[in-house]
C-alpha cells in the first residue's frame, strides 16, 4: 500500500500502525431499503511519522461525500456538554478571555462548545463543513 507524505513536515517515510480495513462512514446507517446494494467504503489506516509524530489517517474521504448529510450532533451526549462547560470556563479563566477576545473553532459541529464562551460574553466563530449542522447550529 502507498502511504501519502505526512500532512504536517512532508515526510515520506510513514509507517503503517494501524489498518482495519475499508470501512463505511460512521453513522451513515442504511435505509432498510438500501441493505442489498453495496455500500461505499474507505481504507481505514493509521499511519505513523517518525520525522513530527503525528499519527494520521492515509486516505481522506471527499468532503461532499463526509459531509453531505452529517449525522453527529454533540450536544446529543450530557457527558460531552459537561466536559465542554468546564474546559471553557478553565480556559476563560486561564487565558483572562473576555468580550474583547474571540473565541473559534473548526468543526465547531452545533456549537455546543461555543455557546459556554458565548453564555460568559465572549465573541464566538463556528466554522462548520456540514450544512445540516450548521443550519441548527445555536
Amino acid at each position: 500500500m502507498l502511504i501519502p507524505p505526512c500532512r504536517s513536515c512532508g515526510a515520506s517515510n510513514l509507517e503503517l500502525i494501524l489498518s482495519l480495513g475499508h470501512t463505511p462512514l460512521a453513522n451513515a446507517l442504511l435505509e432498510a431499503d438500501q441493505l442489498g446494494r453495496p455500500e461505499a467504503t474507505y481504507p481505514l489506516d493509521l499511519a505513523f511519522c517518525p520525522g513530527c509524530a503525528l499519527v494520521q489517517i492515509t486516505v481522506t474521504v471527499p468532503p461532499e461525500q463526509l459531509f453531505a448529510n452529517y449525522l453527529y450532533f454533540s450536544s446529543f451526549s450530557d457527558s460531552m456538554l459537561r466536559h465542554a462547560q468546564e474546559l471553557t470556563a478553565r480556559l476563560i479563566d486561564a487565558r483572562a478571555l473576555d468580550a474583547n477576545s474571540l473565541a473559534a473553532e473548526i468543526a465547531s459541529n452545533d456549537g455546543y462548545l461555543l455557546q459556554y464562551y458565548h453564555q460568559r460574553g465572549i465573541p464566538v466563530l463556528g466554522i462548520e463543513p456540514a450544512a445540516n449542522i450548521a443550519r441548527v447550529a445555536w
